[in-house]
């Protein structure tokens, strides 16, 4: 994720000062990894990390980036802008025979 991150920022340019630093921030409070999402200029990251660091990495991005960069922001608004999430079970291939789905 963070080798992407770079090739995104100085390969194809597709990053911004804004995103580097958010994706920084997380890493410094316990990301594995953290890169913008899809092409860049969207103005979001996602960051891996587990369970246990995930509170970590979502107050320091709140501490370290978005108090000082919105300090009006509410509480409500934070919520809606940063938060923790955990993957999906993913794609799955059901097999229908004669005894049914498998």
């Amino acid at each position: 994720m963070n080798a992407s991150h770079s090739s995104c920022r100085e390969d194809f340019e597709c990053s911004c000062p804004e995103l580097d630093n958010l994706t920084e921030i997380a890493r410094k409070h316990g990301a594995y990894g953290a890169r913008l999402t899809g092409a860049g200029w969207g103005g979001a990251i996602v960051a891996l990390t587990t369970k246990d660091r995930a509170d970590a990495v979502v107050r320091g991005l709140i501490e370290e980036y978005y108090r000082p960069q919105f300090p009006d922001m509410t509480g409500e608004e934070l919520e809606k802008t940063i938060f923790a999430t955990q993957p999906g079970s993913g794609a799955l291939v059901y097999v229908v025979g004669e005894k049914g789905i498998q």
